[in-house]
């Protein structure tokens, strides 16, 4: 049992994969800042450990032909507020804006406070990475246990996902499509 109802606990042993799985400690590559050598198709990289959560969805991650998995880094909240130097109404108000969705790049995770814990926490949707379906799969038998959302918190990061990147600015074009006639 878990200590919210947000999360259900993924035994020793358990393989299967989930939306919204959370991952200790996952490596993933990602490019090197600077310059790249583009003439020689070089791109440098470098592998880095994160906390994740995975983001693709149940039903792909069932299927056979589906080889990659997209993810999304989880920071600790105090390491988000110590990050940008936040004092404590600014904590307090970032907090809110993020628990009512209004930082678009950033979803609150609440604390789970017995094995595996994790504190109050944030999925940063910035920065998300592809990994191999079968190194994530090597990764939660070695992982041991783990959290997995359960619904309806799983959709609700999965709408803050999509919140992330369906946001349009266009002019509305269709105000002329009335003046001129069809």
């Amino acid at each position: 049992m878990t200590d919210t109802e947000w999360y259900e606990i993924v035994e020793v042993g358990d393989s299967s994969l989930r939306q919204c799985d959370i991952l200790k400690a996952l490596p993933v590559i990602t490019p090197i800042a600077g310059d790249a050598d583009l003439e020689e198709g070089v791109l440098p990289a470098e592998e880095i450990v994160i906390d994740a959560i995975i983001l693709t969805q149940t039903c792909d991650l069932e299927r056979e032909e589906t080889q990659s998995i997209l993810v999304a880094g989880i920071e600790p909240w105090s390491k988000v507020v110590s990050d940008n130097n936040w004092k404590s109404d600014q904590r307090r108000s970032m907090r809110k804006l993020v628990q009512q969705g209004q930082i678009v790049h950033l979803a609150l995770l609440p604390p789970n406070l017995v094995p595996p814990e994790i504190e109050w926490s944030v999925v940063a949707f910035r920065n998300v990475y592809t990994v191999p379906k079968s190194s994530v799969e090597k990764h939660v038998v070695l992982q041991g246990l783990r959290l997995r959302m359960t619904p309806p918190h799983r959709e609700l990061i999965s709408q803050a996902f999509g919140m992330t990147f369906m946001r349009v600015a266009v002019v509305d074009d269709l105000a002329r499509f009335k003046t001129e006639g069809a």
